[in-house]
């Protein structure tokens, strides 16, 4: 079998079993009676954070594991099952015409109405079991959020939350330490992506859109690997950094008409086929963010591929524009792990430590940050895996 083959070394995990002694899970059990719901990417350091919310209380039989099927590893969900986990993912999409976020929300929604009645602890990357949640929340007598993303908490729901969300995702932790493995995973899926394209692999010119902290790691890459970025931001303070990086920041529609590449990593659509920009023949669409939202143009993905993730999609506008695998993050495009399950175990420990920050807080609604001695803890068991 697929799934007794799937084990963790000791340096996969090493990060959550020390947090794990280091808060004495096995002794406080915070996750026990709790319905878990982790809508995650299903990669080997998943099983590391499953197996830290079991140690706490959690039964595996009350776990749900809901896969982003453009970065699902087979193995791991095979993995998941063995243990007792209720695993999902088709690992392929029924319309790819549509964003897969709509078939996702889909899914999710599904899978919490099998849920009402009892406690629920979810473990949210995008938002996605918080939005469906949200709109009846009285299904569930209590719910505890914590959320992975950026994207996640953004938006004019976070003013009305009902329930606690713990905010992983602006961590401090989080973004000193987990941004610079996504950049350099997604210069690598962009190298694959450019070679499998035929094209050349050094002197492009790219326009990159959010520099937020993984654009601001991953625009260094580019440069240092001699590329020439151009940036596009709407925040003044970004802005700043951008200059006194001396990189040349200008508006969207200036910035990506004559470049080769252009990378969005903002969390939110930047154009449909209606609204496309003008583009120069050749350029490259590519996915620096998360799922396939930062180009509304689904619409493209014709045929009966039913992994979109996998190919590239002229798009039908006639100025031989390029979506990139099909619009979704490139870091995933021709990697089964894009990062080692040794270096993203410190994104796991920020998960499990903010769902024990959750479990064991009150009700009170509303977003909080995870705690800094949490994010202390984890950083330094990071550091000394080594």
């Amino acid at each position: 079998m697929i799934a007794a083959t799937v084990e963790l070394t000791p340096a996969e995990s090493r990060v959550l079993d020390a947090f794990s002694d280091w808060a004495g899970l096995a002794e406080r059990r915070p996750f026990h009676g709790w319905q878990v719901v982790a809508v995650q990417h299903v990669q080997r350091s998943l099983l590391g954070l499953v197996d830290a919310v079991v140690r706490g209380g959690a039964c595996p039989d009350d776990i749900t594991v809901l896969g982003k099927s453009y970065s699902t590893n087979p193995a791991v969900l095979e993995a998941l099952s063995g243990r007792g986990v209720r695993a999902d993912d088709p690992i392929a999409m029924a319309q790819p015409q549509v964003s897969y976020e709509a078939e996702l929300a889909g899914r999710v929604a599904a899978a919490l109405d099998t849920l009402a009645g009892r406690p629920l602890l979810v473990l949210d990357e995008g938002g996605v079991a918080r939005r469906a949640i949200a709109a009846a929340p009285h299904r569930w007598p209590q719910v505890r959020v914590v959320e992975q993303t950026a994207r996640g908490v953004r938006g004019a729901g976070m003013r009305h939350l009902t329930f606690p969300v713990i905010d992983v995702a602006r961590s401090w932790a989080k973004s000193h330490e987990e941004a610079p493995l996504i950049a350099r995973s997604m210069h690598e899926g962009l190298m694959r992506a450019v070679a499998d394209l035929g094209r050349r692999l050094d002197g492009w010119d790219v326009a990159l859109v959010g520099y937020g902290v993984v654009g601001a790691a991953l625009t260094d890459r580019l440069t240092r690997a001699g590329h020439r970025v151009t940036i596009v931001e709407s925040e003044p303070a970004r802005q700043d950094r951008a200059r006194e990086a001396e990189l040349v920041v200008a508006p969207f529609a200036e910035a990506v008409e004559n470049q080769d590449i252009v990378i969005g990593c903002t969390g939110t659509p930047l154009f449909s086929l209606e609204t496309a920009p003008r583009l120069a023949p050749g350029a490259l669409l590519v996915n620096g963010g998360s799922s396939d939202i930062e180009y509304a143009v689904w619409e493209a993905r014709t045929g009966p591929d039913r992994r979109p993730w996998q190919r590239h999609y002229p798009l039908p506008t006639g100025a031989d524009v390029t979506l990139v695998a099909g619009g979704f993050p490139i870091n995933f495009y021709g990697a089964v792990e894009p990062i080692p399950a040794s270096d993203f175990q410190i994104t796991r420990g920020l998960m499990l430590a903010g769902a024990v920050q959750v479990a064991e807080s009150g009700r009170e609604a509303g977003i909080r940050p995870l705690r800094d001695d949490l994010q202390r803890h984890i950083v330094r068991a990071y550091r000394d895996r080594i």
